[in-house]
């Protein structure tokens, strides 16, 4: 276990066999929250509620609810599961690079924000909208008028 693993576990007493043992408990990081957020985007995509997502992998939907959130982290084989429910990749489950996910609190928030309202339903619909338009000059502009509304 290395140095940036630390800083994602806690330590719990646990009785084993009579004697006290310290066992180190992981907690959801900020790429839980963004797999979390994948998972949302795919099962609305695929037009899944939480509770038929639920029944597929055999959990109550507050399980799926707490993956979505990222409040519980997702196991290995579970992701598994979850790609091949949305008939994906399980890359598509993570994030683009673990790497992008800065260590700065502002970016991190930054980027959680951007990938909330990326699956959003207003989010998919514009991604979907603005994929329909060919020209790329045209999406260029797009792109320029919405930053210059913005204040960019």
């Amino acid at each position: 276990m290395g140095l940036l693993d630390i800083a994602y576990h806690d330590t719990r007493a646990v009785t084993k066999g009579g004697v006290g043992v310290a066992v180190l408990a992981k907690r959801a990081t900020v790429i839980d929250g963004l797999v979390g957020e994948r998972i949302r985007a795919h099962r609305m995509i695929r037009g899944l509620t939480q509770i038929a997502l639920a029944e597929k992998l055999g959990l109550t939907f507050q399980q799926v609810q707490k993956y979505e959130k990222g409040i519980n982290r997702v196991g290995a084989g579970r992701l598994l599961e979850l790609a091949d429910i949305f008939q994906v990749p399980i890359e598509a489950l993570f994030p683009a690079s673990a790497t992008a996910v800065e260590p700065s609190q502002l970016k991190a928030d930054e980027a959680r924000e951007i990938s909330k309202f990326s699956f959003s339903a207003e989010g998919l619909g514009l991604c979907r909208a603005f994929l329909r338009i060919e020209d790329p000059k045209l999406r260029k502009t797009i792109i320029a008028l919405v930053q210059q509304l913005s204040g960019r």
